[in-house]
């Protein structure tokens, strides 16, 4: 493949290309741009801001990862069957500093897992039960609660355990 070095550096013709003229890295002021097609599809701006399909950030609360389209917009996790997909929140580097928050989806047992503080506090069973303050359909630790499915079920119904 040849590399071009181009002068007009745009979206529809960047800096640094191959054969496709309107595909390749253009550059702004303290910004890197991957183009396709002729459009911006993603910028590394100069906090170090990961912006997908926008060049322009979200909230200052929330914008180190933006990712926009003008129809329906997701983000994917594949993991192995019995692995786990894991969106962690950390507040140090090193131990559970790193993901002492979380969302855990396990496919060992296809639950939805809630993590604060370093301990699972909500999950949704494969069953779609709604288990609170425990890991497990039975009612046996202070502060727990079930919400079981309501449709036929002879195991419907709250449960829950204050002492």
């Amino acid at each position: 493949m040849t590399t071009k070095i181009n002068g007009t550096n745009t979206a529809a013709s960047p800096a640094i290309t191959g054969a496709d003229t309107d595909t390749g890295l253009s550059f702004g002021t303290d910004t890197v741009n991957i183009n396709t097609g002729g459009s911006t599809r993603a910028t590394v701006d100069s906090s170090g801001r990961l912006l997908l399909g926008t060049t322009t950030a979200g909230a200052a609360q929330c914008d180190t990862f933006t990712l926009e389209t003008s129809g329906h917009t997701g983000m994917t996790l594949f993991s192995g069957s019995s692995s786990r997909g894991t969106i962690a929140f950390g507040d140090g580097r090193t131990g559970n500093e790193q993901y002492i928050g979380a969302f855990i989806y396990d496919h060992s047992d296809d639950s939805l897992r809630f993590v604060t503080a370093d301990g699972e506090r909500v999950r949704i069973d494969q069953n779609g039960r709604l288990l609170v303050g425990t890991t497990t359909n039975s009612i046996g630790s202070s502060g727990a609660t079930v919400v079981t499915n309501f449709a036929g079920n002879a195991d419907n119904g709250i449960k829950t355990r204050d002492s």
